[in-house]
């Protein structure tokens, strides 16, 4: 299965979204994918605090990256570099963005 938009916690519960934590439980089956993107629907300061849990507790093989282009409703403040340049904040060990990316080396 494949979550998108680091699961879409609300912005007032963040990180504490029942949701989020239930979505931490299934990283243990292996069988569960999350999107790292479009935080910008829900709120780049969740998307800071969500995306160490989500790497920490997935792994960084078991996130995935997508621009979310085409940014709808969005597309006067968001483009593809802005997009790529948050991966270098939430990921920011090197050997695991090289991980995360792996499987995406057409992308860039």
């Amino acid at each position: 299965m494949v979550v998108d938009h680091f699961r879409m916690p609300d912005r007032q519960q963040g990180i504490d979204d029942p949701g989020v934590r239930r979505l931490l439980a299934y990283a243990e089956s292996r069988q569960v994918w999350v999107k790292l993107s479009g935080a910008y629907r829900t709120s780049f300061d969740v998307a800071r605090s969500a995306a160490p849990l989500l790497l920490q507790t997935f792994g960084a093989d078991r996130l995935l990256w997508a621009s979310d282009w085409p940014f709808n409703q969005y597309e006067s403040t968001q483009n593809y570099a802005t997009q790529r340049t948050t991966i270098d904040e939430w990921i920011r060990d090197a050997k695991q963005r090289e991980t995360y990316f792996a499987r995406h080396r057409a992308s860039f």
